[in-house]
């Protein structure tokens, strides 16, 4: 069933990731995404936002946004997306003015997150579950019922911001978060250096760093290690050092490990490299 085009429409995000490839199709509606992934983010204005499980994403019309299809199946068929058009938003205040300000977020946001207690987060996303079901099971998009369980929703959201000081999450610039993370692979590219670990020490997901890296760096993000050791071994190298004692210092865990590596990319061994540069 084709429910893109209603006015209102409720689906899993398994299914919404399935039927919107290109996410710029739908900035001319609002969203709401009741998140049970761990492992979740998407991209608004260059940024990126990690969701964790029980967060609330909402985003107004006309906003950029992409979302990344990260986390387990089965709980992203347990994840509810509920997203409407503009005129059928402006109805609906019409007839409730007090709705209005669900969608008004702090600073002129045009998207917003809600981090909420886990009894608020079961009562709305129950809520939303039961606008789901009743489309699968009256396969319709939508339908008095429908729309009387979007009312609740958005009254139990309205009150939730009303009560509740609600956290924002933090967003972080992707541009500034790769200069980070290429600054500490420089100056500790000596350690063993893993997604797990950075993930940990930047407070973002494995899938994440992987995305960024490919995206904005071009390499790997066991390339970039891997690149910064050799760079480090071939200086030392030239400086006439102990090749044995370089690999272990540039961050080899074996000599055979390095010197494959290097091989590769110099095109010649360590110590041809070190032989060549004294007769230079």
């Amino acid at each position: 069933m084709d429910q893109r085009n209603g006015d209102l429409c409720v689906c899993t995000l398994e299914e919404f990731l399935l039927e919107n490839e290109n996410m710029e199709t739908y900035t001319e509606r609002y969203l709401l995404l009741f998140n049970k992934c761990s492992d979740f983010s998407f991209m608004h204005d260059h940024q990126f936002f990690s969701l964790e499980e029980g967060d609330i994403l909402l985003t107004k019309a006309n906003t950029d946004i992409k979302i990344s299809g990260s986390g387990e199946m089965e709980k992203r068929k347990a994840s509810i997306v509920v997203y409407f058009k503009e005129n059928f938003w402006r109805s609906l205040v019409e007839r409730y003015p007090e709705l209005k300000e669900v969608f008004e977020f702090p600073d002129g946001e045009n998207c917003y997150v809600l981090r909420t207690p886990s009894a608020t987060w079961q009562g709305l996303h129950s809520v939303a579950f039961m606008m789901y079901s009743e489309k699968v099971q009256h396969n319709i998009c939508c339908s008095p019922a429908i729309e009387a369980l979007f009312i609740s929703t958005l009254v139990h959201l309205n009150r939730t911001l009303y009560f509740r000081k609600l956290k924002t999450v933090e967003k972080k610039d992707s541009a500034q978060l790769m200069k980070d993370m290429i600054n500490y692979i420089q100056e500790h590219y000596v350690e063993d250096l893993s997604l797990q670990r950075m993930s940990e020490i930047f407070s973002v997901s494995k899938s994440k760093i992987t995305h960024l890296f490919k995206e904005k760096h071009n390499l790997t993000f066991y390339q970039t290690v891997l690149q910064q050791r050799l760079v480090h071994a071939k200086n030392a190298i030239l400086l006439g050092r102990n090749i044995s004692e370089v690999a272990y210092e540039s961050g080899f865990s074996d000599y055979a490990t390095f010197y494959k590596a290097f091989v590769k990319t110099f095109k010649m061994s360590p110590k041809a490299m070190q032989m060549k540069s004294r007769t230079s």
